[in-house]
This record gives C-alpha cells, sequence and structure tokens, in this order.
C-alpha cells in the first residue's frame, strides 16, 4: 500500500521520542482541523510543516499547503500558502511578506513572544541611530511577518528532494516521475536537489554546490 498522505497521530507519535511531543488534544484537533481547512482553502495538499516555540508558552503551529506547481525552464514554482495556530483547532493565513520586510526581520535574534500582534523595532539606519534621537529610523516588524520569515528562511535552506523524483509536464505542471526508482547514492549530496530546483537532472549539482560555496 502507498500511502499518499502522512497519518498525523502515527507521525507524531514516532517523532515524539526526538522530542516532538505535542499534548494529546491538539493531535485530535489537527486530525479534524486541517483536511477542513485543506476543503476551505480549496488546495490539493495541507499538511502540518512544523511548531515555533515562543516564550510565552503560546506556540505557533505552522501549516503548508500546495496546489500544482509550475515549471519554468528547469526552475519550478511552488505556490505555497501558509497557516498559523495556537490551539490546531483555527487557522490564520500567513501572507507574504516583501524582501524590505524580511530583510529587517533576519536581523531579529530574539525569541518570539506568542502574541501575533508584537511588534518588533529594527534600526533602518544604525548610523542615524546615533545622531537623531527621533523614532524615524525604527524599522516595524510584527511577529506574524517574523512567522512568515522564519518559514520561509528554513524552507530555502532545508526544503529538498530526490533528483529525479519530478518531471515537467506537458501542460508544464510538476508532477511525480512513475518512472522513479529510486536513488543510486542516497548517501551523496548530489542526490538531492532544492525544492526550487526539482528538475535539475544529471550528476552534476545538487546539494553538493551549497558546500562547495
Amino acid at each position: 500500500m502507498v500511502q499518499l498522505q502522512p497519518h498525523l497521530p502515527l507521525v507524531l507519535k514516532h517523532l515524539a521520542p526526538s522530542g516532538a511531543v505535542f499534548p494529546a488534544e491538539v493531535v485530535a484537533a489537527l486530525d479534524h482541523s486541517l483536511p477542513i481547512k485543506r476543503s476551505e482553502a480549496g488546495l490539493k495538499t495541507l499538511v502540518l510543516w512544523g511548531r515555533l516555540l515562543a516564550r510565552s508558552g503560546k506556540d505557533y503551529l505552522v501549516a503548508e499547503g500546495h496546489n500544482t506547481a509550475t515549471a519554468k525552464g528547469k526552475a519550478v514554482i511552488f505556490e505555497a500558502k501558509y497557516y498559523i495556530s495556537q490551539d490546531g483547532a483555527r487557522w490564520a493565513d500567513l501572507p507574504k511578506v516583501d524582501r524590505d520586510t524580511a530583510a529587517h526581520a533576519a536581523k531579529l535574534h530574539t525569541q518570539l513572544t506568542g502574541d501575533p500582534a508584537f511588534q518588533n523595532e529594527v534600526d533602518n539606519n544604525p548610523q542615524a541611530a546615533a545622531s537623531d534621537a527621533g523614532e524615524g529610523y525604527k524599522f516595524v516588524v510584527t511577529e506574524v511577518q517574523r512567522v512568515r520569515c522564519i518559514i520561509d528562511s528554513v524552507n530555502a535552506a532545508t526544503a529538498v528532494q530526490p533528483k529525479g523524483y519530478y518531471i515537467a509536464s506537458a501542460q508544464n505542471q510538476v508532477i511525480p516521475n512513475k518512472l522513479f526508482s529510486g536513488l543510486e547514492y542516497p548517501d551523496k549530496l548530489e542526490s538531492y536537489v532544492h525544492c526550487a530546483e526539482a528538475l535539475q537532472d544529471g550528476k552534476a549539482g545538487g546539494l553538493a554546490n551549497d558546500v562547495r560555496g
């Protein structure tokens, strides 16, 4: 039997020894709320992406949803949708952020508070801060924006897959390769690619480029 969708309670049960422990009531809520949210949002898939810890204990549960990805040459465009919840039952949309906001959010190194409306102030111009007592040099990044930036940063570094698993259809849709027989060298970095490079083929490249710089 091939399981196309992960069985969430079973997955979380096996992750528990590694420290990914979820309360039973949260697991039960996720098992029901994710299929409902997927249907409401009109998505083909919606899975639990992970959990971001907050110092107040009101952690952020993150869900990631997809429809069909499209190909543009060898590049792959995944239109992912993200949602956050703090109880596993109610989900809120997590919109994209612009590059300027992402650049300022990357300067933040404090722990998340657990308050989605919390505003982080970032020095927009550190040189002006030394001479100007006003507030003009402060850039505000909300916690919700910061959560989205953390997700994007983690995905950019760690969202990988086996080389050759996806192919492009005649309609430029990225679909699983039915002839994919597994990796010849599963222990080598060259055998894996970032999701945005899912159509990359051949023996060269892959994650090995990340190490070579």
